[in-house]
């Protein structure tokens, strides 16, 4: 045998003082996207920039998903939705809590090997953005959660949406009037067409649609709208209450995956709540007609309704 030999690991490396006398708690290496956001100083080692980078290593794939949001935030990119797939845990978690310290302060980071990868990948320090999450662990669904605003004020928020308008923009967020609360101009929206300020996932609950359609002797509806299984199937289930036939543009509706965006429209059409239709597949609203009603009762056309 070889006369040299192999140096065990424990004369090579110095183990920190609390690993080696088992005063570390793992706790303190536990993320919490919300504590983070929110700077809840709950999670020191994740909330301060400083610690966070200086026990961070920049992966490839952090760094270009660092890349590929700063050139959305620079508007040069169209892709606004990035979806994390890890097949274990802490990595997405671990990338989101990156991603807010890059972009929420960048010009106070700190002057470290880790921030300074990330600069290099992201062509130098990323833009300022507003940030907000949406953590549903900690979304009550009677209490709601404590949600921050830009200028420091607290408010508990139920509603999602509302959670996320009031991270951005405060009380203005949640304001009728407001570009949160606007139609988006793709949609086309002209003055001769009637619109209903939705306060809940279900577009009838709490608003003046119902006795608008009355009014107007509108029995068919088309339905259409984001997201799939929450405000568009939970609008069509509360028309279907009240005897509203409807029709449900697949392809004009859209979820946070596809798995659910499909079984939404399996409970829809197997529970006959909803007859689904496609643009892509020949749908014409022009065409829409009622396919049963009392003879006795003039035709009305269909009224697309956007959830």
């Amino acid at each position: 045998m070889s006369g040299n030999t192999v140096k065990p690991w424990t004369q090579i490396v110095r183990v920190r003082d609390d690993v080696r006398t088992g005063q570390l708690s793992l706790q303190e290496f536990a993320a919490d996207l919300f504590d983070v956001v929110n700077k809840t100083g709950k999670r020191p080692i994740y909330e301060d920039p400083a610690k966070f980078f200086s026990l961070s290593y920049a992966t490839s794939s952090q760094r270009d998903i660092a890349a590929a949001t700063a050139e959305r935030l620079r508007g040069k990119s169209d892709k606004a939705i990035r979806q994390l797939e890890l097949t274990y845990g802490g990595g997405k978690t671990h990338t989101l809590v990156t991603l807010t310290h890059l972009f929420r302060d960048p010009a106070s980071l700190p002057d470290l090997p880790a921030v300074k990868e990330f600069e290099s990948a992201m062509g130098g320090k990323g833009p300022k953005a507003r940030i907000a999450a949406v953590c549903f662990d900690k979304l009550d669904p009677e209490l709601g959660m404590p949600v921050v605003s830009p200028s420091g004020e607290e408010r508990m928020l139920k509603h999602p949406r509302s959670v996320i308008a009031f991270q951005l923009a405060g009380v203005d967020g949640l304001q009728a009037g407001t570009w949160d609360a606007d139609v988006v101009a793709e949609l086309g929206c002209g003055p001769q067409d009637l619109t209903v300020d939705k306060v809940r996932f279900d577009a009838f609950q709490w608003t003046s649609l119902e006795p608008l359609l009355r009014g107007l002797g509108v029995d068919d509806l088309v339905v259409c709208g984001v997201v799939t299984n929450l405000c568009v199937e939970t609008t069509i289930r509360s028309a279907f209450m009240r005897d509203f036939p409807v029709r449900m543009l697949a392809d004009c509706c859209a979820a946070q995956t596809r798995r659910l965006h499909e079984l939404s429209l399996e409970a829809l059409s197997s529970y006959r709540l909803a007859r689904i239709e496609s643009v892509t597949a020949g749908f014409d609203l022009a065409e829409a007609r009622p396919e049963a009603r009392p003879e006795a009762r003039p035709q009305a056309p269909a009224v697309p309704v956007t959830a």
